[in-house]
């Protein structure tokens, strides 16, 4: 599918489908989320990058937006 100059993409979201512009500030907010948990974590623990916390990452940074992805691996 190609998108066409001046086309809005909509997302499937928590909140309904909602434009790109929206999203944004949502998903801006989930990085805050992602950033102050990776913050918690690191303050009791030394943090391990293992597909487990990845999948956690996103799913507190994202799964409020996405419930039906966060913390999900894509299928292509």
């Amino acid at each position: 599918m190609v998108k066409r100059k001046g086309e809005t993409s909509y997302k499937e979201t928590a909140f309904g489908i909602i434009p790109r512009s929206k999203l944004i500030l949502l998903e801006i907010e989930g990085i805050k989320m992602a950033w102050d948990f990776i913050l918690k974590k690191s303050e009791k623990d030394k943090l391990s990058l293992t597909p487990e916390f990845i999948k956690k990452l996103h799913k507190v940074g994202f799964g409020w937006i996405f419930p039906k992805m966060g913390g999900k691996y894509r299928n292509m």
